[in-house]
């Protein structure tokens, strides 16, 4: 059962810090996901397949926005997205003399 669960989960991708607002439906979601992928990694949103896109938790004006869970129609599309977040991760530390 464990087997199972994990191979749903296998195309999942938690992604932090992205602004929300308390009307954001999960269409909006959804899209603003393909932009931040677009806008930050330069990936072209149109090769890249979201199932779903929706926030955790309930909207919390005083607190930090919530997190995005985004399911993937492909393994390949998430880790092509971590390794361009790991290489702008790494190219930035370099930029600011840190690494």
């Amino acid at each position: 059962m464990d087997y199972l669960e994990n191979q749903s989960r296998r195309n999942n991708l938690l992604i932090d810090g992205v602004p929300d607002s308390k009307s954001e439906s999960w269409r909006d979601t959804e899209t603003l996901t393909k932009k931040v992928l677009s806008d930050h990694l330069k990936i072209d949103s149109k090769l890249i397949e979201v199932v779903r896109a929706y926030r955790t938790g309930k909207y919390d004006q005083a607190g930090r926005p919530r997190s995005i869970v985004v399911k993937l129609l492909r393994y390949k599309d998430k880790q092509e997205i971590l390794r361009r977040a790991k290489q702008k991760r790494h190219q930035h530390l370099h930029q600011r003399g840190l690494l």
